[in-house]
């Protein structure tokens, strides 16, 4: 099962081909105006924004549906949107930070005038606590690269060690066998 926001005309056009390997394909479009309201609201309450931008409930709803009862792996990508799935049922849980978003913030933070400064600190601090959680709750993090997972182990080296998986999709080796006891995944991220 995949969900997924689609925001560009290639994300729905690739739908047709995912749905040739899936058991089912939900693609909800990602609607700018209620997702720029969603971070006012973070803002004024403290939240971080990005998971507000991807906080849609739409989102939530599709997965549990998509995940029914008997879903294996719920496999998440991006620690913003793992917060608002991590109730999803699911034998296990991977989060795919990909890379320490946090660290960008940061970054983007130190090379940037007041008052974005502030706010990209600001959302670096709450994104870094997401990206904790998220590895404190779900069983596996897996990173983009040795470089990704060395900086979140030096961040937060009490939490169990993101495994690396380099960024590339084989779809020949999830094609489906028509096995009816294959393992049911749930692919939950944006389709960039």
């Amino acid at each position: 099962h995949v969900v997924s926001y689609a925001e560009r005309g290639e994300d729905w056009e690739g739908a047709a081909a995912l749905r040739q390997s899936c058991a089912s394909v939900s693609l909800l479009p990602l609607d700018p105006v209620a997702a720029a309201a969603r971070c006012a609201r973070a803002l004024a309450t403290g939240g971080p924004l990005v998971a507000a931008y991807f906080g849609d409930p739409r989102l939530r709803g599709a997965a549990r549906a998509a995940a029914g009862a008997d879903t294996d792996v719920l496999w998440v990508c991006n620690g913003a949107l793992f917060a608002g799935l991590a109730d999803v049922p699911a034998r296990h849980r991977v989060v795919d930070l990909v890379d320490v978003d946090s660290d960008k913030w940061r970054q983007l933070a130190a090379a940037s005038r007041q008052p974005l400064a502030a706010l990209y600190r600001r959302e670096a601090r709450l994104t870094r606590e997401q990206e904790d959680d998220a590895r404190r709750r779900a069983g596996r993090c897996v990173v983009v690269s040795a470089a990704e997972a060395a900086l979140l182990r030096s961040l937060e080296p009490a939490l169990a060690p993101p495994a690396v998986i380099a960024a590339a999709v084989d779809l020949d080796c999830w094609r489906r066998t028509g096995i009816v006891a294959a393992p049911r995944l749930l692919f939950t991220g944006t389709l960039d």
